[in-house]
């Protein structure tokens, strides 16, 4: 099943006049990998869209809408925060996640990009 951040990274390619393999070689990854992204066989690995950003030079707001697409596709993420504060965060979202309601998820949503707004300004 194609995904957004595959139609995304496609479109990237695309509007860049690239074949698959321009791509691979810019990301240091197979052109198979990119195709198995492309067409969603295969969650977008950590890190990988910090890789497209920086080749494809993206600014910050499609550079969010990237790395917000490849969050999508992936099905568990490794959280290591630094403080104990943090991890005790990190440990009550992990435990809790699932029973919010998507009102409440988007109130977190809406709490962190606040606070990331106010960092870029």
């Amino acid at each position: 099943m194609i995904t957004e951040f595959g139609k995304a990274l496609r479109k990237l390619r695309i509007d860049a006049d690239h074949r698959a393999h321009h791509m691979a070689e810019a990301l240091d990854i197979t052109t198979g990998f990119i195709s198995h992204v492309e067409r969603g066989h295969k969650a977008a690995p950590l890190g990988l869209e910090d890789r497209i950003v920086d080749a494809y030079k993206l600014g910050p707001a499609a550079a969010e809408n990237l790395c917000s697409l490849a969050d999508r596709t992936r099905r568990s993420f490794k959280l290591t925060p630094e403080s104990p504060l943090g991890r005790e965060v990190a440990g009550l979202m992990r435990r809790h996640l699932d029973s919010l309601s998507d009102d409440e998820l988007l109130e977190i949503i809406s709490i962190v990009t606040e606070r990331q707004t106010k960092e870029i300004t």
